[in-house]
């Protein structure tokens, strides 16, 4: 704001409130993923009849925010209790194949609708951004992708010359 021109500083400071409130979006996109998540879970580790299936479903979807490594550690977690609480490997295979499917929907389908709902990012850019950040930053770019560009989004819209970027990155309004 110190350095926005004087008859710009309404502009600026509407942005920087937009930025925030996206940021507050992003995170309750992620709540919610993670509940459907912890959901998904409990439902099939309750299939295969694992103890505190609930509980370790929680700790799972919990684990989703770390990106890529956070689903493997849980996933690790997961089976190391299924295994151990004497469930066999019936109980490990029920496992990863909760976890497998639950993944590829969280990845494919709930992240784009409800975390790049919740920003107003279409669901392609909201692909392509975690993509290619993650391929630019690894898991760092990962996390902070869908933010960025929802704030990029955001700044694109009150420049006059970018304002079709914005429309070509957000959700129609």
């Amino acid at each position: 704001l110190r350095v926005a021109p004087d008859d710009k500083r309404g502009v600026t400071h509407q942005t920087l409130n937009e930025s925030r409130d996206i940021v507050q979006n992003y995170l309750r996109g992620y709540v919610i993923l993670i509940g459907i998540l912890a959901t998904l879970y409990s439902i099939g580790f309750l299939i295969i009849g694992m103890d505190y299936a609930v509980l370790i479903a929680l700790l799972v979807a919990v684990m989703a925010l770390i990106p890529y490594i956070g689903n493997i550690i849980g996933g690790l977690f997961a089976v190391a209790l299924a295994f151990s609480s004497g469930g066999g490997m019936t109980a490990v295979y029920g496992v990863i194949a909760t976890i497998g499917a639950a993944q590829l929907l969280e990845s494919y389908i709930l992240t784009p609708l409800i975390v790049g709902d919740e920003v107003s990012l279409n669901p392609l850019t909201t692909i392509i951004c975690v993509v290619g950040m993650s391929i630019l930053w690894g898991p760092v770019g990962a996390i902070i992708a869908i933010p960025l560009f929802a704030i990029l989004r955001i700044v694109f819209s009150h420049i006059p010359a970018l304002e079709d970027y914005a429309y070509l990155i957000g959700q129609e309004e």
